[in-house]
């Protein structure tokens, strides 16, 4: 029992197709397991506080055609969960309620969830969701498939099929947050969602189109080392729904010869008529034509749409160049949580100042001091500094560092384990998740020198896994013990076995 534990969602649109448009939306906290609160006493039904996983929808147009519901979930006792769907104007809908309880008080199915379990409208009629669980030895997963949303249980009640849309075919406006909400009806036992996805189809979506001016810029001939004025591009809603632009950016031949200034732009959601805009400037540190293109990524018909730069870079006639140029070079560990350190060696004559520009797999980024903080959004990219050595009367001269090692977030020289029960029985199922991995690294769960489970790490160095104790593992206190890539890297946990 314990206070209301949610999951938010990401959002992924689907392209519209006449006569009807599609959003499903995917839960995330994919891969880890959330728990479920246990219910709050053993008495029947008793329900303890709910687990909701949120579904931020865009996008759909009124009426709503079809509801589609996708759970992937665990659970020992069928009969203890209660699923619903609630519509952001409170409509809600029963998915499965107390799984063939046909009493008041009644336990329910005993059967365990596993799934991925896909409820929809347009299932076959049978089996019903209480046929398959029916049909489903004790303590064995109901199979994963699709199915009807079913009636819920308690006195009277047969767990007929129902139909999730019709539920929902008042709401006016389908937008906005849905919740998919888990309960657990009887405290003893709880499970985990691991991961949800919502599909809302409503009509055709309105028109989606955006401009930009002015589609090009030449910016003429400026000396390298200094920078033009700014020039502004404006980006507008032309069409009758809202549009989303993700990116604003600098891309082709010479990127790096441009400079982006303020962005109004990226992450920006634009109502029909509405407008955002992009600074950029030429930069040239280099002599010669340049060209590159200032990019936006959108959902609007047409994405992306691009810009084209360009100018020439000139040497001023009056400056002399530095007779040795800075040599850049960047010290530090290549790890997340580290600092990088740049170096600018001996130009000459002596600069009075020296600037400094980061980039990422040769993309700029805005860091512009001596130092690097590195960080998550650096995992696995090679990071190199431009230092300019400026000196009044000469031409600022600049270089270019090599690359360093891709960046590791492998920050800890041990990994920790976590079960979700220390104390268990032979053949019992149980689940860990393992945390400090590096992204990719290679794992395994071991028991008396046998393999229990192994998988490689996901992308935030995390793994989480189920497990069956041995039905002839020896009983007592054990040593249940996970390893990384390397056995150094390894966390022993001690259980007790009956």
């Amino acid at each position: 029992m314990g206070a209301l534990a949610t999951i938010t969602a990401t959002l992924v649109f689907i392209a519209p197709a006449s006569p009807a448009a599609a959003v499903e939306v995917i839960g995330s906290g994919a891969g880890t397991f959330q728990e479920i609160p246990d219910g709050a006493t053993s008495s029947i039904p008793s329900p303890g506080a709910p687990l909701d996983v949120t579904f931020n929808v865009t996008g759909v147009v009124a009426p709503i055609t079809d509801v589609q519901v996708r759970v992937f979930m665990s659970h020992p006792w069928a009969g203890d969960v209660d699923v619903s769907l609630i519509a952001p104007d409170g409509a809600s809908h029963t998915i499965f309620s107390r799984t063939r309880a046909s009493t008041a008080g009644g336990a329910g199915d005993g059967s365990r969830l596993s799934g991925p379990y896909d409820f929809s409208d347009s299932a076959l009629d049978a089996p019903t969701w209480w046929d398959a669980a029916a049909g489903t030895p004790a303590a064995t997963a109901v199979p994963a498939g699709y199915y009807r949303s079913s009636m819920p249980g308690g006195a009277g009640s047969t767990g007929s099929n129902t139909l999730i849309t019709p539920a929902f075919a008042a709401v006016g406006n389908p937008n906005g947050v849905w919740t998919l909400r888990f309960l657990d009806v009887t405290g003893g036992s709880t499970g985990y969602v691991t991961s949800a996805s919502l599909t809302v189809t409503g009509t055709t979506a309105p028109a989606s189109t955006l401009s930009v001016s002015p589609l090009s810029k030449a910016f003429g001939t400026q000396d390298t080392g200094t920078d033009s004025a700014f020039q502004l591009f404006t980006v507008t809603n032309t069409g009758t729904a809202n549009v989303s632009v993700a990116t604003a950016g600098l891309t082709g031949t010479d990127p790096g010869q441009f400079d982006q200034g303020t962005d109004t732009c990226t992450g920006t959601s634009l109502a029909p008529a509405a407008t955002c805009a992009v600074q950029v400037r030429f930069s040239p540190t280099t002599t010669g034509a340049k060209t590159a293109q200032l990019r936006f990524t959108h959902d609007a018909t047409g994405s992306p749409s691009d810009v084209m730069l360009s100018g020439t870079g000139a040497v001023p006639a009056t400056n002399p160049s530095f007779a040795t140029d800075p040599t850049a070079s960047i010290t530090g560990t290549a790890r997340i949580g580290w600092t990088l350190y740049a170096k600018a060696g001996s130009p000459s004559p002596s600069p009075t100042s020296l600037a400094y520009r980061w980039y990422a797999n040769g993309t700029k980024l805005s860091a512009t001091t001596r130092t690097l903080k590195l960080t998550s959004a650096h995992h696995g990219k090679r990071i190199q500094v431009r230092i300019y050595a400026v000196k009044p009367g000469f031409l600022t001269a600049s270089n270019l560092s090599p690359a360093t090692a891709k960046i590791s977030n492998l920050q800890a020289k041990t990994i920790s384990m976590e079960l979700n029960d220390y104390t268990v029985k032979r053949g019992q199922r149980i689940y860990a998740e393992i945390e400090l991995l590096a992204s990719g690294e290679p794992w395994s769960i071991v028991l008396d020198g046998k393999k229990l489970a192994s998988g490689v790490a996901n992308t935030k160095g995390i793994a989480v896994t189920g497990l069956t104790i041995p039905t002839n593992a020896t009983t007592g206190k054990r040593i249940l013990r996970a390893y990384g890539k390397f056995t150094d890297r390894t966390d022993p946990d001690r259980i007790t076995i009956r």
